[in-house]
């Protein structure tokens, strides 16, 4: 909204200096930011590339601020923000990955691949992945004009307002039709490609949608091109009224983004080691496929986790993965086993620095068995005592002669989480180079 009168204040995020000497020799520094915290904050800027001028030693911490704070009205140029066209039309699935990316790169990648070096990632959705259909355009609401006042008077008919624009915002360029069977193989290529990427990375879950209108065979064909326990699916789409749309109609909308707020609210209230599942869906009006109760048991021991439409809303009844493993069949065993692994390679980086001696697995464990012990008193894992929930291991028989001299540790950690009754192994090493690792 525009504000009348000049401008109190103003930021400059970044500036360009020239420097001449006088003597023939002249530079030209640009992108140069004015505050110590810039990732080119000018005096670091001069320390490293100017050959005419060394800042003083008091540009350390310093910014560079107008002398005063009461700026002149600056007048817009003439068609600023007009002319420019959207990208979105031009966006193709394959915008979302990276080829070249590579496990432990460095370098942040593209697309999805980016994510890989957040340290707090737990959950991937990509809902936008493709389109199945043409977007609806959306009608903004318009309150009308209100002539009420003080006094009565007669009612008049309020003139309707100029017709509004209608944005073309259709995804064409992701458009896959999940009839098609060539779209839907690209489709489910497209999906593998996402459940790899969070197999080698091994620190969140992928949330998967049943592509939409499939007959329950094809969903179950579908079904058997996953075996992973980082990928989790929902069916079916949902529909929702937007409160900023005045159209009658619902808008249709992928499932894993109403279960990705369903994993997050429910972590939030009790944990991760709780099942997201039996939540109603909060602001869900309908299902795009009503699922029977039969159909219902069909889908639900292959992994698919359905919504179904109830007196009280809509409700997610599962939350399991598409893992074969009956270990980790729930999508809660996992997180549990990822929150662990990423918090012991976190919090136990200490250990590649000291000698691998008696006392420091003793050390190891003492600490190792604080942290599960914590976990047990919240209810994380299965059993009457913490001896029946977990153990950990880290002696002589785990740690001989040879693979101390080779600059390693290894310690052992049993969990039941409170879902299996078996119990899931994980092996915490740290291997001669000072790198620390946990698998499970």
């Amino acid at each position: 909204m525009p504000v009348a009168g000049p401008a109190q204040s103003a930021e400059l995020i970044a500036g360009t200096l020239d420097i001449d000497d006088g003597d023939g020799r002249s530079e030209e520094h640009t992108d140069l930011g004015l505050s110590s915290s810039h990732s080119r904050w000018m005096a670091t800027v001069l320390c490293n590339e100017s050959a005419l001028i060394f800042p003083d030693a008091s540009w350390i911490d310093a910014d560079i601020k107008p002398d005063g704070v009461n700026l002149d009205a600056v007048t817009p140029p003439d068609g600023q923000f007009q002319g420019g066209e959207d990208g979105w039309a031009e966006i193709t699935p394959d915008d979302f990955f990276d080829a070249n990316w590579t496990v432990n790169d460095e370098d942040p990648g593209q697309g999805v691949q980016c994510l890989a070096q957040l340290s707090d990632l737990s959950v991937v959705v990509t809902p936008d992945l493709y389109s199945p259909a043409p977007l609806d355009p959306v009608e903004s609401i318009v309150d009308p004009p209100s002539r009420a006042g003080p006094e009565f008077a007669i009612c008049v008919d309020i003139p309707p307002g100029p017709p509004q624009e209608v944005g073309n915002y259709d995804l064409s360029g992701l458009r896959l039709d999940p009839h098609d069977p060539a779209d839907l193989d690209q489709i489910t290529s497209l999906q593998q490609q996402l459940v790899a990427f969070a197999e080698a990375v091994r620190s969140f879950v992928v949330l998967l949608d049943v592509p939409p209108g499939l007959s329950q065979g094809r969903i179950l064909n579908w079904r058997t091109a996953f075996d992973s326990s980082y990928a989790a699916c929902y069916h079916p789409w949902l529909q929702v009224s937007r409160r900023d749309d005045s159209r009658d109609e619902l808008v249709q909308i992928p499932p894993s983004a109403v279960a990705a707020g369903v994993i997050a609210s429910t972590a939030i209230q009790f944990g991760v080691p709780t099942g997201p599942a039996n939540v109603l869906a909060s602001q869900v009006v309908n299902v795009a496929d009503v699922v029977s109760s039969v159909r219902h048991d069909a889908l639900h021991p292959q992994g698919i986790n359905v919504y179904l439409r109830e007196r009280d809303g809509v409700r997610l009844t599962a939350a399991r993965t598409l893992s074969r493993d009956p270990q980790y069949r729930q999508l809660s065993v996992r997180r549990l086993v990822v929150l662990i692994r990423r918090t012991l390679e976190q919090q136990m980086q200490w250990a590649v620095f000291e000698p691998n001696n008696s006392s420091l697995r003793q050390e190891v464990r003492l600490l190792l068995e604080t942290f599960l012990r914590g976990l047990f008193r919240e209810g994380a894992f299965r059993g009457a005592s913490e001896d029946e929930s977990f153990f950990v291991r880290c002696d002589d028989s785990l740690n001989p002669p040879y693979v101390a001299d080779a600059g390693q540790l290894i310690a052992e950690i049993g969990i039941a989480p409170s879902e299996p009754i078996e119990f899931i192994l994980l092996r915490l090493s740290r291997d001669g180079d000072g790198t620390l690792s946990v698998q499970s």
